[in-house]
């Protein structure tokens, strides 16, 4: 096992000699900011106006992205030290730095959240986009947690808190004022939020999924998809069903990208490391890949139980896994 001292070294070592071409950004950003439910005026060009497969393949700053997940990088930023005085590691914080040091070898990071279900921070994207403002690389959000919705273990600061699949989907198809005013605050948050630390770059491809593993019947996806668009003018792909013309991410060892799937992400499978060089290949002519590990995301790989709440779990990225991960994205580009 390595040691707390090694572990710090290799990791200062890594974030240090990594070629990220620019500041690492040491400025806090700003909190997420407090937004009225009322509609944002759209002042800037989106980046892809059409919602098609097509135009995200051919964008012209880049394609085929890749990363290791970090749906949990909204937790607050652990720092350059992971470790609590008594040698444990530190809670409900998330190891950004080691997150960086992986994304560091794919030649177009790839950066995947969760938003506000790990946290409130702001920090590890802003440290994403400064570290990578003069190369291409994609910033994916996933703006609702529709996996708890489904195993009906939603916290209290989760947006859809109280629903079921059956009455989240009854409250879209009637468009229910209450919940139609909640996701327009959650996108206008984003969006602000994000355009702050985008500021126009144009090696940044923002791209917002309508949610986290749905399952949106049509009559609603159609409902919650409008309500989206009045507040979202750049890239949009679903994360569940194929619906019309809306690309599409799947998660697990067997996505594929095919047909309407730009994006694919093992979320949520066990995946050993050659298992997610295998996905990696598979997938090399995709829009956006995501390799995924559970302990990054605060999960231990070894317990199948119900985890414990997100904002009360412990991230574990190590040196080993950022050498391991890394050269996952380096040799499967």
């Amino acid at each position: 096992m390595m040691s707390k001292f090694k572990y710090i070294v290799s990791l200062v070592c890594l974030v240090s000699l990594a070629a990220c071409g620019g500041s690492h950004g040491s400025v806090k950003p700003p909190d997420i900011p407090v937004v009225q439910p009322t509609p944002v005026v759209h002042t800037q060009a989106p980046l892809a106006s059409v919602y098609k497969p097509e135009p995200l393949k051919t964008s012209s700053i880049g394609k085929y992205y890749s990363g290791s997940s970090a749906f949990a990088a909204m937790a607050p930023d652990c720092g350059s030290n992971v470790y609590n005085p008594d040698g444990s590691l530190k809670k409900g914080c998330f190891p950004c730095d080691a997150f960086l040091a992986t994304e560091d070898f794919a030649a177009k990071p790839g950066m995947a959240v969760l938003w506000s279900t790990f946290g409130e921070s702001l920090t590890c994207m802003d440290k994403f986009l400064k570290r990578y403002k003069p190369k291409p690389h994609l910033l994916e959000v996933h703006p609702f947690n529709n996996t708890c919705v489904r195993n009906g273990i939603c916290t209290p600061d989760e947006i859809f808190f109280g629903y079921s699949i059956n009455s989240l989907n009854a409250a879209l198809e009637r468009n229910d004022p209450a919940t139609i005013e909640k996701i327009r605050h959650r996108i206008q948050t984003i969006r602000l939020a994000l355009e702050a630390l985008w500021n126009g770059n144009p090696n940044t491809y923002l791209i917002l999924s309508t949610g986290l593993e749905d399952n949106y019947t049509q009559k609603a996806f159609i409902v919650l998809l409008g309500t989206i668009q009045k507040d979202w003018p750049y890239a949009l792909l679903r994360s569940g069903s194929a619906i019309g013309s809306v690309p599409r991410e799947t998660h697990g060892l067997d996505a594929r990208c095919k047909s309407s799937v730009i994006s694919v992400n093992i979320d949520g499978a066990m995946a050993s490391t050659s298992q997610s060089a295998s996905f990696l290949k598979n997938n090399k002519n995709c829009f956006n890949r995501q390799i995924w590990y559970p302990a990054h995301q605060g999960r231990n790989p070894n317990d199948n139980s119900i985890p414990a709440p997100p904002r009360e779990r412990t991230f574990v990225w190590t040196a080993a896994d950022v050498i391991r991960e890394g050269k996952l994205l380096r040799d499967n580009q």
